[in-house]
């Protein structure tokens, strides 16, 4: 069947709309006008021809309309794919920076992602394009969030670490996990690899608490109250990320209630 040139040039931009990453959902409603006018069939004409010149002629007229459409919108969406791309890439150079200043090797592999982003910037010409490094530095950018959290936890456990050794507590499994903790940090790469390292820290730092507690006599009534403190805290932000905190809380209870006649007993000594 022969097509006229004006359904195959509005096909051809259809097609490259597509393929230069044009959301199909944002086409609709070109392809559907599309539908709509080749539904419509040309009028018999028995006597005069104009009947069926005037049809065609107004066919042609809405295909370049629709042409000119689809043309607005291509510039429309590269714009503003352009302009988040924009936007993303310095919400990546913000967060870097960030961990930069806290002197953090393991950002190094960052920076040499933020590089490459900005020459594929650079080089952009099309939505698929400015969509893809948005989404390569979003990606970044939470991960370099929970990599600042996991540095923080990190810092915590060690402090507790040193605050348990000060107390003449055996901190010989928590050193340890603190080892393994430090090559999980260093190796992670992705916002998932930082999430579960930040959930074992959190759940450490419980541990840690607990243990802490526990050894109220030697480890000091003020210095174990804080403890408390922590723990509660710890558990309340584990309950925001949905964690299981039955068993801290179950611990937590009993200490609760005798810690008074903990606090007593390390007075009576003094």
């Amino acid at each position: 069947m022969f097509w006229p040139w004006y359904i195959l040039h509005l096909d051809s931009l259809l097609a490259h709309a597509r393929d230069i990453g044009i959301p199909s959902s944002m086409l609709q409603t070109i392809t559907r006008q599309e539908q709509h006018i080749v539904s419509t069939q040309a009028p018999f004409t028995l006597f005069s021809d104009q009947p069926a010149i005037d049809y065609y002629g107004n066919l042609a007229r809405r295909y370049q309309m629709l042409a000119v459409e689809l043309s607005g919108l291509e510039a429309q969406v590269t714009k503003e794919t352009a302009s988040q791309a924009y936007l993303d890439m310095h919400s990546f150079e913000t967060v870097l920076a960030q961990r930069q200043l806290q002197h953090l090797i393991e950002a190094k592999i960052f920076a040499s992602q933020f590089a490459q982003d900005q020459s594929l910037l650079a080089a952009a010409l099309y939505p698929k394009e400015y969509l893809h490094i948005s989404a390569d530095a979003r990606r970044a950018v939470q991960a370099l969030s929970l990599m600042g959290s996991a540095y923080d936890d990190l810092q915590s456990l060690s402090h507790t670490a040193l605050q348990l050794q000060a107390s003449r507590v055996d901190t010989t499994a928590l050193t340890q996990e603190e080892n393994d903790d430090l090559e999980l940090f260093r190796a992670a790469r992705t916002a998932g690899d930082f999430t579960r390292l930040v959930d074992l820290i959190n759940a450490q730092l419980q541990e840690a608490n607990v243990l802490a507690i526990q050894d109220i006599p030697y480890f000091g009534a003020y210095e174990g109250a804080i403890k408390l403190q922590e723990l509660s805290a710890a558990i309340s932000k584990m309950r925001t990320y949905h964690g299981d905190v039955s068993t801290f809380q179950q611990r937590l209870e009993p200490i609760n209630r005798t810690l008074p006649q903990r606090q007593a007993m390390n007075i009576s000594t003094y």
